[in-house]
């Protein structure tokens, strides 16, 4: 029960911490750019409740995740703690953030990829708004992890839209092969996730 409770709280902040927390890049133009009081930092976990479970979950080298209908192509950094703010958010100034713990994109479980739909303008990195089209996405769409050895093709089979709270995204079935999606919504909110699911064909 107290670790469910834990679960809940810091998974709450696994988005809010990184993803579309203050929409600055497309809603805050008429913001100052040293007005950081629109946009909040969460000094909570990213991510809580996850270990690194499964013995196949080591770094197989570079990964890239392109999904065709959205123009998106993205690298992957594999294996960030959500536990280190500053890690999370240096990770994801390069790309999307693979949460450690989750299966590797391929591997046997839930692979779990979090990234921005928004952030500062004025901040580095080149992916603050990656995930910003993500909920243009329908059933059957393909999603593809480029990495070495050949390309996973995944389909997307669920879209949903949740509370913060809602624990279930990142659960591990070792029985399919599944790549989960995360970031914020709407993209001036916090106030849910959008969730997209797909699985490997």
């Amino acid at each position: 029960m107290l670790k469910n409770i834990i679960v809940k709280i810091l998974l709450a902040a696994i988005v809010v911490s990184v993803v579309s927390v203050g929409a600055y890049y497309f809603f805050g133009r008429n913001t100052k750019a040293d007005d950081k009081t629109a946009v909040t930092i969460s000094d909570q976990p990213l991510v809580a409740g996850v270990t690194n479970s499964n013995p196949d979950n080591q770094s197989e080298g570079k990964m890239t995740l392109e999904i065709p209908d959205l123009k998106i192509t993205a690298p992957i950094v594999l294996n960030v703690d959500g536990n280190n703010k500053e890690s999370y958010m240096k990770a994801l100034e390069g790309g999307i953030a693979h949460m450690k713990g989750t299966a590797l994109p391929g591997n046997s479980g839930n692979s779990v990829i979090f990234g921005h739909s928004s952030y500062y303008e004025d901040q580095p990195g080149n992916y603050k708004s990656i995930f910003a089209t993500l909920n243009n996405l329908s059933i059957g769409d393909p999603i593809t992890v480029e990495k070495q050895g050949g390309n996973l093709n995944f389909i997307v089979f669920n879209k949903q839209i949740v509370d913060p709270d809602d624990v279930n995204v990142v659960n591990q079935n070792y029985s399919k092969k599944e790549l989960t999606l995360i970031t914020c919504w709407p993209i001036n909110t916090t106030k849910q996730r959008l969730i997209v699911s797909a699985e490997l064909k």
